[in-house]
């Protein structure tokens, strides 16, 4: 009976485009590969012109467990009826759990954030939770599920380091101002060019994303664990 009443309120909610169209994940006709598709799109129009393009990607710790319901009330208040957010609130309001270890079982807990597991609402109210990341950045997103690639382009590698700076810290406030935690150990950075980037670069670039990682903006997460991998390719015939 859940699940029917759930594909319910997902039809009301498909009828609004609440997600935002730079998200790839559990959308009809949508996937892992178109969103590689408009990567690559971006990246060839850009080199095109005689640019670099910097990619970086996140990806978010245990995601939809940290969804808070207040949070989601505030993004959707003024798109949605208030009456079907008061439905979804209700939702996801006063759910409780308790953990069983053999024949033993501890008392009840209130959650106080997440979405249930397995729901068929789950994926479409994370992809709104999130969805004003496209607000504040500075970029082109695109993403998939809880991944997410922010691409900036530039002339040159200064250029790409001011912008970098600027907007991964914006990105990072900006996630944990709504309850989210980036998995550093999977987060990613890649430069295209045409143009050789001296040895030099590689090992500046790699020690600001550290530093931005570690001391951004409202940075409230300790990050001493960091392995940030960079890759870095010269791509002089790229079609």
């Amino acid at each position: 009976m859940h699940k029917l009443f759930e594909r319910c309120i997902l039809q009301l909610l498909d009828t609004e485009p609440l997600e935002g169209s730079h998200q790839h994940g559990f959308r009809p006709y949508h996937n892992t590969t178109t969103a590689m598709l408009e990567i690559q799109s971006i990246i060839s129009e850009r080199m095109n012109v005689g640019e670099m393009v910097l990619v970086y990607s996140t990806d978010l710790s245990v995601a939809f467990d940290l969804l808070r319901p207040g949070v989601l009330l505030k993004s959707m208040v003024g798109r949605v009826p208030y009456s079907l957010c008061r439905i979804i609130l209700d939702f996801l309001s006063d759910r409780s759990f308790c953990v069983k270890v053999g024949s033993s079982l501890s008392s009840e807990r209130k959650m106080i954030a997440g979405c249930a597991q397995g729901s068929t609402l789950g994926p479409k109210l994370f992809s709104v939770y999130c969805g004003g990341l496209k607000d504040v950045i500075q970029g082109i997103l695109v993403a998939y599920a809880d991944d997410a690639n922010v691409l900036l382009s530039g002339s040159n590698i200064e250029t790409l380091r001011s912008k970098a700076s600027e907007v991964m810290g914006t990105h990072v406030d900006w996630l944990q101002s709504i309850g989210m935690v980036v998995n550093v150990s999977k987060t990613e950075a890649t430069i295209f060019s045409r143009v050789d980037l001296p040895l030099v670069d590689y090992c500046e670039w790699n020690d600001r994303l550290h530093k931005i990682l570690n001391e951004g903006p409202g940075c409230r997460i300790c990050f001493d664990q960091v392995c940030l991998q960079c890759a870095f390719f010269q791509i002089r015939n790229y079609r």
